[in-house]
């Protein structure tokens, strides 16, 4: 987490010391809003101060809810003099936390308002976000922010296909995020459209997960008419999505394998794929002019012989990661 830091005497303060000042402020900012304070929180915080580890990571593991998003925001401001906030965070996660909208507005406000350029991750799992707490997470993302975000994880929010174009709003603009998952976040067939300007635009994005979404045979239909215009995406995550029955959601999906050859690997486990169609896929991954294919997951439900082919096709497949182009270019 950093380099060990001197202790420092009886009565020495330090007011840019946002690692000291952390913690303080939070007792102080739950006093105020009337809520506990995590305890894996604190006792976390207290670990790093013994280390004398600067604090670039936070992981509450707790239903700290609106108000207790509302300290921890008010905290991280406070961690420096004049409320500049915490210059050094690094990674944000809140598991099972119940913020609700009004909980991220607050986390999004504190982002915004110390114009915070440090932060990497977010990652909010089953925190409640609706489709207001997806606008306002997707503020974080405007042009005119100094935004450095490269992973955002919002797995298990269920917010359905209108959180979904509301988080989607300033996403085609970024250049950072490079790893976006929504997994169970209740997006249907309908709510794949909103998909395609971002995959089009994007310059940056690498991995798109949306697990356990019921996207079903049309929304992976039209998810691989968008996909075949990125040049970013390397790896797509469709894990039990409910997709595999109609043979022409197949044909599209092999046609994206051959004709994309920047995404690399495919995961398709817990779907409805035929046999009948899992044996086109098999032909195609046999197929030499394939072989930039790393890894296509799918369950382990066919027939012994043709499983035994499957995995033959992909066996002694080397991932080779692309090289990515220089920094600081805008697209005209």
């Amino acid at each position: 987490m950093g380099a060990k830091k001197g202790k420092k005497g009886k009565g020495q303060e330090d007011e840019d010391n946002p690692t000291e000042n952390f913690l303080p402020a939070y007792k102080k900012a739950c006093k105020e809003n009337e809520v506990t304070p995590s305890k894996s929180l604190v006792t976390k915080i207290e670990e790093i101060l013994d280390e004398g580890e600067d604090l670039n990571e936070i992981l509450v593991n707790d239903r700290i809810g609106e108000f207790g998003a509302r300290a921890l925001a008010t905290s991280l401001r406070r961690s420096t003099k004049g409320e500049k906030g915490m210059p050094i965070l690094k990674s944000l996660r809140i598991w099972e936390g119940e913020l609700g909208d009004e909980g991220v507005r607050n986390i999004v406000k504190f982002i915004i308002e110390t114009n915070n350029s440090s932060l990497k991750l977010i990652e909010l799992l089953n925190c409640n976000i609706g489709p207001l707490g997806c606008e306002f997470i997707s503020r974080i993302f405007e042009p005119s922010l100094p935004c450095t975000m490269e992973i955002l994880t919002l797995d298990y929010n269920n917010f359905g296909n209108e959180g979904l174009s509301n988080l989607l709003t300033y996403l085609p603009l970024n250049a950072t995020l490079t790893y976006l998952s929504l997994s169970y976040c209740g997006i249907d067939e309908k709510g794949i459209q909103y998909f395609g300007d971002f995959i089009t635009k994007t310059t940056s994005l690498e991995k798109l997960i949306l697990m356990g979404n019921p996207i079903k045979d049309e929304g992976v239909l039209n998810l691989c008419s968008f996909l075949q215009q990125t040049t970013t995406i390397e790896e797509v995550n469709i894990n039990n999505v409910g997709f595999g029955i109609s043979e022409d959601t197949i044909n599209k999906l092999i046609y994206l394998v051959e004709n994309n050859k920047n995404i690399v690997m495919y995961q398709c486990k817990f779907n409805f794929i035929t046999l009948k169609n899992f044996e086109l896929i098999v032909k195609t991954l046999k197929d030499p002019k394939n072989k930039h294919i790393y890894q296509f997951n799918v369950d382990e439900k066919y027939p012994k012989e043709l499983f035994d082919v499957y995995f033959k096709a992909l066996k002694g497949r080397k991932y080779k990661k692309k090289k990515k182009k220089g920094k600081g270019k805008k697209k005209k």
